[in-house]
């Protein structure tokens, strides 16, 4: 998770030096952001929490993340 937060981090601090290959290298990183809600809802999964509140806010989260991190970008 941490590796997550330090890319966002990184991203935001590179697009203040606006190089291209380093802004667009921290953009690639950026649409794994999805993925830690994918790895949430396989666990909820897996622990047959799939009726649960938590599986349905997961995935709601995950459809929005998804949306703005792979598909907009």
């Amino acid at each position: 998770m941490w590796h997550h937060a330090l890319g966002a981090f990184v991203f935001y601090e590179t697009l203040l030096y606006m190089d291209f290959c380093v802004v667009f290298g921290t953009m690639l990183l950026f649409t794994e952001i999805s993925t830690i809600f994918m790895a949430i809802r396989y666990f909820l999964y897996t622990h047959d929490l799939s009726s649960s509140l938590w599986y349905y806010g997961n995935a709601a989260v995950l459809f929005f993340v998804f949306l703005i991190g792979r598909l907009y970008y």
